[in-house]
């Protein structure tokens, strides 16, 4: 389980306790009609508190994980410090030729001379400015960055994102907040 999971399962443990703790309160009759609100009000503004705390980090645990699906998808093949330099050098070229509509061109030469360096930040700037021809070139005859580029694809897709954040905020939400008097629903 993930941890923007983990946090979606605190967040439902979360509504529930608050919303069997709230119609205790207001079911119980030794309290007065005030002292009933008083403690539902108090009850909630601490469970408010709780929520938007986990809202951030459930926001925090998704950005994580996206900026790793990418990092993974991009990575230069070695970490030595000659090739990361020839690497960011090949992703400026890379993007000075995307403002200039020649980022296929880039990536054609560089596939033909067998520079991986610059294929790879052909690809990055192509991911990062929606250059699909570009995309799609580069993972032709790339099996594994093909694998993680579905992996990345499915935690940035919009349209997945949005169906995501729809069900993400509904169980990021708080419940029905009961009154002085309000008998459980379920």
């Amino acid at each position: 389980m993930s941890s923007a999971d983990q946090i979606l399962a605190q967040a439902e443990q979360l509504s529930k306790t608050t919303t069997a703790k709230g119609y205790a309160i207001a079911g119980d009759e030794d309290l007065t009609p005030d002292a009933r609100q008083r403690g539902i009000d108090d009850l909630w503004t601490q469970a408010e508190q709780e929520m938007h705390q986990l809202r951030q980090q459930h926001d925090d645990a998704v950005k994580a994980s996206e900026r790793d699906a990418e990092r993974k998808l991009v990575r230069p093949p070695s970490n030595d410090p000659a090739r990361m330099a020839s690497y960011r050098s090949a992703l400026d070229r890379a993007s000075s030729a995307l403002s200039d509509g020649r980022l296929e061109a880039v990536l054609e030469e560089a596939e033909m001379i067998g520079d991986e360096d610059q294929a790879l930040a052909a690809f990055t700037v192509g991911i990062r400015n929606g250059v699909q021809s570009v995309v799609q070139a580069f993972l032709a005859d790339r099996p594994s960055r093909l694998a993680a580029y579905q992996a990345y694809a499915a935690k940035t897709d919009s349209r997945g994102r949005l169906s995501r954040s729809m069900e993400t905020g509904m169980r990021l939400s708080m419940p029905y907040k009961p009154r002085p008097g309000d008998k459980p629903m379920f």
